[in-house]
Order: structure tokens, then sequence, then C-alpha cells
């Protein structure tokens, strides 16, 4: 895969979406806890509804930074060169399967 313009990489450097693969892909804590309750429900919840029962007002973070990765992908044109990043906006918030994450090419 070729990297992507330098300018894309520095506007992510300066940015919260930065910390996006830390958000995303943690193993512990509200991310993993909501993303399984999101999974049993097999879509049937959204991930607000989720979000409201198993946090107690708390927020996710990793579902923030999701839709802040991807609008900044998109407006860019790279959606294509952060596959991982769009495939889990794409289950998050569209009508992507959750077999996806794992069915990727790469």
């Amino acid at each position: 895969m070729p990297h992507p313009p330098r300018r894309v990489l520095a506007l992510l450097t300066r940015s919260r979406v930065a910390r996006a693969p830390c958000h995303i892909i943690g193993y512990g804590g509200r991310n993993r806890k909501c993303a399984e309750a999101f999974a049993a429900a097999g879509k049937q919840k959204s991930l607000d509804q989720i979000e409201a029962e198993l946090l107690g007002g708390q927020k996710l973070q990793g579902t923030l930074t999701a839709k802040e990765v991807n609008h900044i992908l998109k407006m860019k044109g790279l959606e294509h060169e952060f596959p991982f990043f769009t495939t889990v906006y794409k289950i998050s918030y569209e009508d992507t399967p959750l077999s996806a994450i794992t069915d990727t090419p790469y």
C-alpha cells in the first residue's frame, strides 16, 4: 500500500484523529464492552442506545473518532488507503455486516 501524502499525515497528526488507533482498537474498557453488546444485538440496537444502556452517562470515544476519521478520509478521497478505519465506520453507521472486519482482503 502506498504511503498517504505527507499533508494528510500532518493533518491526522495535528488533530484528535491521530489518537484513533488508541480509541478504536482498544481491547478493554467502554469501547470493547459496547462493541460486544453491539455485535450480540446483531446491530438491531444503535451504538447510541447501547451507550445509554451500558455506560451510565459516559460517552464512547472510539465511535466519535471513527466518525471524525471517516469524514477526513472521505473529504480527501483516501478511504481506500485506510481500510480498517473505513470498515469500522461502515459497520458502526452503515449497513456493512459485522463479518466485514475479518473479511477484509488486506
